[in-house]
């Protein structure tokens, strides 16, 4: 005898529970969207301004 495929049986969402899912679904992939946002600017390099080192009185900095 061959195994049988498994069959999933889900019943039919209502209006009220088809609204939530998508309301929550929307919710869910602008909040990812944001994340992936944050993550790409959080690995860009800093710019040039922020990798000297800080002035002190009197100082001469010779940049290249």
């Amino acid at each position: 005898m061959l195994p049988m495929s498994p069959c999933v049986i889900q019943m039919p969402l209502s209006g009220g529970d088809r609204k939530h899912y998508a309301r929550e679904l929307r919710r869910v992939e602008s909040l990812h969207a944001g994340l992936v946002k944050g993550v790409e600017a959080a690995h860009l390099p800093a710019p040039y301004s922020a990798t000297l080192p800080p002035a002190r009185k009197n100082a001469v900095f010779v940049t290249p």
